[in-house]
């Protein structure tokens, strides 16, 4: 196994929360999905298997910036059928040309 090393990206930022956490992981082996592979995208079967246990517990796959095509398949088992169905209403209230992003938010 290679020693892990922190990411080129992060060596020009100052001291943070997100230099911290990566840290963290690196001391006990963890991957920070979000700023572990700053450099290069996480390999496929690593994120699949990552979001997979995550909705598994129960917990979101969703970021800040929404869902995105990467987290589509996962959505409807984070917000259901329901779920799902009242998003599409929403979107299609609020944007019924379909031209704010499409294919990004509802699977």
């Amino acid at each position: 196994m290679s020693k892990l090393t922190g990411s080129k990206k992060a060596t020009q930022f100052t001291e943070s929360v997100i230099r911290e956490m990566t840290r963290l992981n690196h001391l006990y082996g963890g991957v920070n999905l979000s700023q572990g592979f700053p450099d290069f995208p996480a390999p496929d079967a690593v994120k699949a298997a990552a979001c997979a246990a995550i909705v598994e517990a129960g917990g979101t796959i969703t970021h800040h910036h929404g869902v995105g095509r990467d987290h589509a398949p996962y959505m409807r088992g984070e917000v259901g059928q329901l779920g799902l169905e009242t998003l599409r209403a929403v979107k299609e209230r609020l944007d019924p040309a379909g031209v704010m992003n499409p294919g990004k938010l509802l699977p």
